[in-house]
């Protein structure tokens, strides 16, 4: 998977990530060389430029050139990192121009934003969420069902899914640090679902007796 979407600046600047959707000359090399391996599947994920949503359209005709098996395509530039609106407008745009099969990502928070993205644009391959789903991690299940769950039963599912990842850890690494170093990210983008005070008292547990009590205290 070619990255064309990574917004993060160190790597912008050196030409990478996002950075590349408007440099044709590498992406023709690039182009050429997903020819010279048939053997291999490619796919690329993309934003619409750096610094102007419409940085696309100078590789687009590159893009259409690779074999590529999708694209899957973040409808922002990579100055807004998360933040700001989706060029949609760009994004129907581009779906007229592609030739690829075309998966949407970003913004996808509630079952209904999948409904309205598939909807808006019922052409489209799939729908990725990342960040969605971290902050939610029942996302998918609810949307399979066909509608958005209760928060207890989001809360439930949520600690269920904990409490399998803590068992893991505990039963495949050694020692308090090293287990509370790979619980506490899990939590990271939760703090809306599990409310600010027990997403800062998880955070400032330094002992798994400690960590425990704070997430006994999610409701």
């Amino acid at each position: 998977d070619l990255n064309m979407g990574c917004p993060f600046p160190p790597q912008v600047k050196k030409g990478h990530g996002a950075a590349l959707v408007a440099q044709h000359d590498v992406l023709a090399a690039i182009s050429a060389a997903m020819h010279d391996r048939p053997a291999v599947s490619f796919s690329i994920k993309m934003r619409l430029g750096v610094e102007d949503a419409i940085e696309w359209r100078q590789s687009i005709e590159v893009i259409n050139s690779m074999p590529l098996t999708h694209v899957t395509v973040h409808p922002r530039i990579a100055r807004q990192q998360y933040g700001g609106n989706l060029h949609l407008d760009e994004f129907t745009e581009l779906l007229h121009l592609i030739r690829h099969k075309v998966v949407f990502n970003g913004d996808i928070k509630t079952p209904e934003d999948i409904d309205l993205i598939c909807n808006r644009f019922p052409g489209l391959e799939a729908v990725m969420t990342g960040r969605g789903l971290l902050a939610r991690p029942s996302l998918i299940a609810e949307w399979r069902e066909g509608g958005e769950w209760t928060h207890e039963k989001r809360i439930e599912y949520l600690l269920a899914l904990h409490n399998g990842v803590r068992r893991h850890y505990e039963s495949t690494l050694y020692g308090e640090s090293q287990i509370l170093s790979k619980l506490k990210p899990f939590w990271e983008y939760l703090e809306e679902e599990i409310g600010r005070k027990n997403w800062k008292a998880i955070r400032k547990a330094t002992t798994l007796p400690r960590y425990t009590t704070a997430v006994a205290g999610i409701c």
